[in-house]
């Protein structure tokens, strides 16, 4: 009698039960999921709304760039004990002044691995933004401060609000912007406090109105027109997440909390997770909501061996219930030719979204195979942007559904294990390798061998190291004839040089296939891939007799990122290089 995921899409905007919904009573249970220095406590939601952690005397604070999402606690629990905004490398966001006629002072300070403040080393006198918005960009592998709004002797920072910061009192605890590697991204920090009866907590909200679970399992009742109450089983939730800045690189979306039973999800089932559009809906009321649309661009799976947790170091109890904390991941699932089920990561692309951004939808929860209430976060939602998450149920006699939030702004506590990623080629004829006969020798092509305007290789600019600690590639040619039979990678000038200059620059080598016999020459055009992303200028690769114009006319376009994945049959991603069976877009090919 459950709406489907498309049906209820229009339903949810007309329901008239779309209501808010308050939790009566407080409890304070302790927390144990995540690593702490001290003992902190959650609780249920409290009816009252989070107050802005804006400064108090003169209401100075800023909005944190849309689609820069926050770094969470890892898989394994554990991660930065500040507050982190994950930008794209060299990508500018802006963030947005929200003092009324935009006064205020701008700093940016560095953070050194020994957490000291270094100063305004970057933001110099003559580039400092006063009265006005803030435009920043960030070299791959560095760490600075969130930005510092100043008005007169009061200031804000994004990561201010940091339970570790307030209770350890150490700066480098504070908010930090970072570009880094694959993580948790969330839509709302998982750092922040929660002001209550004159105690700090946690914003972890775990316990809700379905049955004790916060979204996910368990049953509510509702109020019909006719003032009977209904008992009503959720069947659905969902978390809008804003655009993002970049082609997002997802490996899995991960969902947190806890179920009663140690196997969330039994034996030979399934729950279902997609990433649809988001609908912007204007209420009777005159409010505006954002919710899941009934585009479904990704469907992800979860089945009894995706999850994280739930085992009896993670137990602790509820209303004389015990309870098993966890994670359940979600990813994308695809069956070889030989039946061999693998993980496929996915991109999410921006320009496949409007302004409002992408929704994760996990539907299920109704089956009595399921048992999984998913946590949420208390949100400061005038400082962040974050939609609250939602639940919906259905009326087992009708199949009418409704949707519900709760009061104040409770994100349900999804997110995804994701990266930015970057990769750039640079043009004005450093993008052009000119290959010896024998193919064992490249150099810049036009530049004399061995001289100073020779590099020896295309500069090319990544977010991470080419080669990770055991050489595997994160970054490959794309596409590239089988007469390149290898890439060498000169990452020497990475961290740059005494200026700060040069940051996550490499320069890249091919060696070739000796030309054949004759054969006076021959060349290629070819991208650098990474993760998610592809880079949108070429390398010319010319061996012999041929010219820079051989090159360029041999392909025009740069390939889609999407349809360049390429995994092995344990569903690990690895490049077309790799030796032995690979998969790419579904099919099998053997590399020798």
């Amino acid at each position: 009698m459950k709406k489907s995921l498309l049906v209820m899409a229009a339903c949810m905007m007309t329901a008239a039960a779309s209501a808010q919904i308050s939790v009566k009573d407080v409890e304070k249970i302790q927390q144990k999921s995540l690593p702490t220095l001290f003992d902190m406590k959650y609780f249920k939601v409290a009816d009252e709304k989070q107050t802005p952690a804006r400064t108090k005397s003169s209401g100075a604070y800023y909005k944190r760039p849309a689609g820069a999402y926050y770094g969470g606690f890892g898989l394994n629990g554990y991660g930065y004990y500040a507050s982190t905004i994950n930008l794209v490398p060299w990508q500018e966001v802006v963030y947005e002044n929200q003092i009324p006629g935009k006064a205020g002072v701008w700093h940016q300070y560095y953070y050194d691995q020994s957490g000291n403040n270094m100063g305004d080393i970057l933001v110099n006198p003559e580039a400092t933004v006063v009265d006005g918005d803030y435009t920043w960009s960030q070299d791959p592998g560095r760490l600075y401060y969130t930005p510092t709004l100043r008005l007169g002797r009061d200031s804000f920072c994004i990561g201010e609000e940091n339970l570790y910061l307030i209770y350890h009192k150490r700066p480098q605890y504070a908010g930090r912007t970072l570009t880094d590697s694959i993580g948790m991204k969330n839509p709302a920090d998982d750092h922040q406090r929660y002001y209550y009866n004159g105690q700090n907590y946690r914003n972890t909200a775990a316990w809700g109105a379905l049955s004790d679970n916060m979204f996910g399992t368990g049953e509510t009742d509702v109020t019909m027109q006719d003032n009977s109450v209904v008992m009503c089983p959720c069947f659905q939730v969902e978390q809008v997440m804003e655009r993002p800045l970049s082609n997002l690189y997802v490996e899995s979306v991960v969902a947190s909390g806890c179920s009663f039973k140690r196997q969330p999800i039994a034996e030979g089932d399934t729950l279902k997770c997609y990433i649809t559009n988001v609908v912007r809906v204007e209420r009777s009321d005159g409010t505006v909501q954002l919710r899941a649309g009934d585009q479904i661009y990704e469907t992800l799976y979860a089945v009894a061996e995706d999850t994280l947790g739930f085992s009896m170091d993670n137990a602790d109890t509820r209303n004389g219930k015990t309870i098993y904390e966890g994670k359940i991941l979600f990813s994308k699932k695809e069956v070889d030719e030989f039946g061999i089920e693998y993980n496929v990561p996915v991109v999410i692309d921006p320009n496949d979204f409007d302004e409002y951004g992408f929704a994760i939808v996990i539907d299920g929860f109704d089956k009595s195979t399921i048992d999984f209430g998913v946590y949420g976060w208390q949100v400061n939602d005038d400082v962040d942007d974050v939609e609250p998450g939602r639940f919906s149920v259905y009326n087992p006699g009708t199949g009418d559904a409704y949707t519900f939030t709760y009061n104040g702004c409770i994100a349900m506590q999804v997110g995804v294990h994701a990266m930015y990623d970057a990769v750039e080629v640079l043009e004005n004829g450093l993008n052009a390798l000119r290959i010896s006969d024998d193919g064992q020798t490249c150099s810049t092509d036009g530049a004399v061998v061995g001289s100073d305007n020779d590099m020896g290789g295309a500069a090319v600019y990544t977010a991470q190291s080419w080669f990770d600690e055991d050489l595997n590639e994160y970054y490959y040619l794309v596409d590239a004839p089988d007469w390149v039979s290898g890439v060498m990678v000169d990452e020497s000038m990475r961290d740059g040089d005494s200026q700060g200059q040069y940051v996550g620059l490499d320069f890249v080598a091919v060696t070739c296939d000796p030309l054949p016999a004759g054969v006076t020459g021959r060349s290629a055009k070819v991208f650098i891939g990474g993760r998610g992303v592809v880079s949108s200028v070429p390398l010319y690769i010319l061996q012999g007799d041929a010219t820079l114009a051989d090159g360029i006319n041999n392909v025009e376009t740069a390939p889609n990122a999407k349809n360049l994945r390429v995994f092995n049959l344990n569903g690990q991603e690895v490049t077309k290089a790799t030796k032995g069976v690979i998969i790419q877009n579904g099919k099998k090919f053997v590399n020798k």
